[in-house]
């Protein structure tokens, strides 16, 4: 039982030494898998970022390369709408000056951006520094975290997502919102960060003041105006695709296109969802490829719900749970679990449910994890699909 403290105490006490060590620790890890990638998959040429020729051009693979063409040229190509620009404004004066070493450029903004979110994450849960410490590991471990280095969205997501929480945490509205109004032009989920600050808001006054407070003029304006600003990006995005391409919600019309199994004529509620993938187990074979990604998937499902339904259980604060849950739920309402080891990854709250979980348990969670990831980054450096 010292012995554990000690460690506990020495690893995982969420300062800045152990913040740094973890982080490096973990980039060590994915150069591993980098380079013994060869040795456990074929490479797939087609499916290689074919941008530039370096070895840092794998880490753009899939929707990597879509990211860059709407940095080179905006939205000129198909279904390309379904990607949020904010990544792709901030990367533009990046391209305008070394053109496609943009995408090296990115990669390293990425990794400083994580480096910034697991300190923010530290601070979110400071007054546990074990749970800080725990959040940070569960975080690097998850077996999609390598789209952090990657030239993807996750790290700026995530960063602004989290630099939205800690505002709010400390009663600093207005930044708070305009950090959720970023966030929402680079994800769609980034609307449910005010959407939770709302709620959070509205419980809050009903508690003190019951429903007279709650529909009180004043409070219903005010709550408009925290809509208006925290989901600023996402209005100013669907206004320019009104005006570009008649359909404001092309973005999410474009779905059922990407032949992943997306619907957007009805809703799928999630037991459909699980059903649909218990039933797959059963008819894929173990050497398919595909059910390495079916496994990912559904195994990414149960640990968020697992570090949710703690969430609730422990009485943590509302705007945790419900932007948690409502970030998690979207995506399953097409129908698939598609991509959602990647969606996961930036729904920070899953993580600080997970310390929750008995000490053994937490451990064997973070072992497997971290099989996952090195698997699934030597797949996707080799041109295979993961999320």
């Amino acid at each position: 039982m010292k012995n554990r403290f000690k460690f506990q105490q020495l690893f995982l006490s969420g300062n800045l030494k152990d913040i740094t060590f973890f982080w490096l620790l973990w980039l060590g890890f994915l150069v591993l898998a980098f380079k013994l990638a060869g040795k456990f998959y074929k490479l797939k040429p087609l499916f290689v970022f074919s941008g530039v020729d370096a070895w840092w051009g794998r880490l753009a693979n899939f929707d990597g390369y879509h990211y860059w063409n709407l940095v080179k040229d905006g939205y000129i190509y198909g279904l390309y709408q379904s990607f949020f620009p904010g990544l792709a404004l901030l990367m533009r004066p990046f391209y305008w000056l070394i053109g496609n070493y943009v995408v090296l450029a990115g990669i390293l903004i990425n990794l400083a951006l994580l480096f910034v979110s697991l300190i923010l994450l530290r601070e979110i849960s400071k007054d546990n520094k074990i749970q800080a410490g725990m959040a940070v590991l569960f975080l690097l471990s998850w077996p999609a975290s390598f789209y952090f280095s990657s030239f993807y969205t996750e790290s700026l997501f995530l960063a602004l997502s989290l630099l939205a929480f800690w505002f709010y945490s400390r009663f600093k509205t207005g930044p708070a919102l305009l950090m959720a109004g970023l966030a929402s032009l680079v994800r769609l989920a980034g609307i449910f960060i005010v959407v939770s600050f709302i709620l959070d808001r509205l419980v809050r006054l009903y508690k003190f003041k019951g429903w007279r407070g709650v529909v009180k003029p004043e409070v219903v304006v005010k709550m408009f105006l925290w809509l208006a600003i925290g989901g600023i990006g996402l209005w100013f995005y669907m206004v320019f695709l009104q005006i570009k391409f008649g359909d404001a919600l092309i973005f999410f019309h474009n779905q059922s296109q990407f032949l992943a199994g997306r619907q957007t004529d009805k809703l799928i509620l999630l037991p459909q969802v699980i059903y649909r993938y218990l039933k797959m187990f059963t008819t894929t074979s173990i050497d398919n490829p595909i059910f390495f990604v079916i496994s990912l998937e559904f195994w990414s499902l149960i640990l968020a719900l697992t570090g949710l339904v703690y969430l609730w259980v422990k009485k943590v604060p509302v705007y945790y749970q419900v932007y948690g849950w409502l970030s998690l739920i979207l995506p399953t309402l097409t129908g698939t679990l598609s991509s959602l080891p990647r969606y996961v990854m930036v729904i920070f709250p899953v993580f600080l449910g997970l310390y929750f979980l008995p000490r053994k348990i937490r451990w064997f969670v973070v072992g497997v994890n971290s099989a996952w990831l090195f698997l699934a980054f030597a797949r996707f450096v080799q041109g295979w699909w993961i999320a």
